[in-house]
């Protein structure tokens, strides 16, 4: 689970990015961005969102409060599809073997 954190608190939080309903969107900006290609059946987590300014705390946990190894890449997003200042955070939580 992906836990964004800003000034405010909790901004969303995300635990498998095919279920979203923004996953068109999201699927454009990470493309847009450069950011690794997302399979429609993987297990990573993605969100897109919208940040106020600020300093930003990303809380990363495995299913049922495990932990790993986690890979969490943050990118600006903006251009002519994607409103400017959102921002793609992506993520993968694995145990190491």
């Amino acid at each position: 689970m992906l836990q964004p954190h800003g000034p405010n608190g909790l901004i969303s939080e995300n635990s498998g990015w095919a279920a979203n309903s923004s996953k068109v969107l999201i699927q454009d900006a990470a493309q847009l961005v450069g950011a690794f290609a997302l399979m429609p059946d993987s297990d990573d987590t993605v969100m897109l969102v919208a940040l106020d300014r600020g300093g930003c705390t990303d809380i990363f946990s495995g299913e049922e409060n495990t932990t790993g190894i986690a890979l969490v890449g943050i990118y600006e997003v903006g251009g002519k599809l994607i409103p400017p200042r959102k921002y793609l955070f992506s993520g993968f939580c694995g145990n190491p073997k």
